[in-house]
C-alpha cells in the first residue's frame, strides 16, 4: 500500500505550502524488455551482414558495368548498343540502390530510425521490387518512436509478396503481430519462418512467447527448449 508523507514547505514569510509525497514499490517484469533487446541485437547483426553483402554486390556491379562497356565498344548495330545502354542504366540504378541500402542500414545500426526510413524510401524508389529494402524499412517502422506497427506490417507484407520464401520477413511480421497481441497470426508467421529456416532460434523463442501468452505452457516450454538447443541464450 502506498505510504503518504505530509511535508510543510515555507514559500515566504507569510505563507507555507503543504506538499504530499508518496513512495510506491513497483515490480517490473522485464522479460519483454529483454526480448526487445535480444531482437535488437539480432537485427543489428543482420544489418551488419547485409552491409557486407551490399559491398560485395557493389564490387560485382562495377565488374558488370565494365563488361557492358566492352560489349558496347564491340557492338555492331544500333539496336545492340541501345540494349547495352539499357543494361548499363539498370546496373547503375542497382548500384545506387545498394548504396542507399548500405547508408540506411548504418543509420539503423546507430538507432537513427527516422533517418533510416528516409533513405530506405530512396532505395525503394530506385528499386521498387526489392524485398530486402521493404523488410528493413518495416524493421525501422517497428522500432522507431512512436511505433508504427501497421506500416511495418505493410512493408513485411510487400516483402513477402515479392519473395514468398523470405523467412526473415515472416519472422519480423510475426514479431510485430505479437506486439499487437495478435498471437494466432504471429504463430502462423513463426511457423512459416521455421519451415523456411529451421535453425533460427529466435523464431522458436518468440513463438514460445506467443503460446505462453495464449496459456499453452506445454508448447511454450517445448519452443523455449528448442530455442536454447539452437543457441538462444535470452
Amino acid at each position: 500500500m502506498p505510504k503518504f508523507i505530509r511535508e510543510i514547505v515555507n514559500h515566504s514569510d507569510e505563507t507555507s505550502i503543504i506538499v504530499w509525497k508518496v513512495n510506491v514499490d513497483v515490480q517490473v517484469n522485464d522479460s519483454e524488455i529483454q526480448s526487445w533487446l535480444k531482437r535488437d541485437d539480432k537485427e543489428k547483426s543482420t544489418i551488419i551482414s547485409q552491409t557486407h553483402e551490399a559491398l560485395k554486390a557493389s564490387d560485382e556491379n562495377d565488374k558488370k558495368i565494365e563488361d557492358l562497356r566492352e560489349k558496347y565498344n564491340r557492338a555492331m548495330s544500333q539496336a545492340e548498343r541501345d540494349s547495352i545502354i539499357k543494361q548499363m542504366n539498370d546496373a547503375d540504378r542497382d548500384f545506387l540502390a545498394n548504396q542507399k541500402l548500405e547508408e540506411a542500414n548504418k543509420l539503423y545500426y546507430v538507432e537513427d530510425y527516422q533517418g533510416a526510413i528516409k533513405i530506405y524510401n530512396e532505395a525503394i524508389k530506385l528499386k521498387p521490387n526489392w524485398d530486402l529494402a521493404y523488410n528493413n524499412r518495416g524493421l525501422a517502422y517497428g522500432v522507431s518512436f512512436p511505433f508504427q506497427f501497421e506500416r511495418a506490417i505493410q512493408d513485411f507484407n510487400k516483402a513477402i509478396e515479392l519473395n514468398t520464401n523470405f523467412a526473415t520477413a515472416y519472422h519480423n511480421r510475426g514479431f510485430t503481430y505479437s506486439d499487437l497481441g495478435q498471437y494466432e497470426r504471429a504463430i502462423k508467421d513463426f511457423n512459416k519462418a521455421i519451415e523456411l529456416n529451421p535453425n533460427n532460434s529466435y523464431s522458436y523463442y518468440n513463438r514460445g512467447k506467443c503460446y505462453q501468452a495464449l496459456g499453452d505452457e506445454e508448447k511454450a516450454q517445448a519452443d523455449f527448449a528448442k530455442a536454447k538447443e539452437l543457441g538462444y541464450n535470452g
